[in-house]
């Protein structure tokens, strides 16, 4: 029998292609498929409940980012941030 822990130690989303994400709008055609990216899948920022970033340069490079900060916006203007942790301070979960 296989194991079913065999890949926990991956670190990428494997995501499988069926047209009905697509017909539902869940995936939508990039404008230019590239090698690595012919779908995307929308989702707005109050989509993300938990926001792991690799260190603590990378956070405030993050909070320094209007494009990014904007992104965060809601409709009436406030600041809506996801949990946001560095993969260190994940490490004592």
């Amino acid at each position: 029998s296989q194991n079913p822990f065999q890949y926990l130690d991956e670190m990428e989303w494997r995501i499988v292609h069926s047209d009905r994400p697509v017909d539902e709008g869940q995936m939508i055609p990039v404008t230019v498929p590239t090698e690595h990216a012919e779908y995307k899948i929308p989702f707005a920022a109050d989509d993300l409940k938990l926001l792991i970033l690799p260190d603590d340069e990378t956070r405030g490079m993050m909070f320094d980012s209007k494009k990014i900060m904007e992104w965060f916006r809601d409709k009436k203007g406030r600041l809506r941030l996801p949990m946001i942790s560095t993969v260190e301070e994940c490490a004592n979960f």
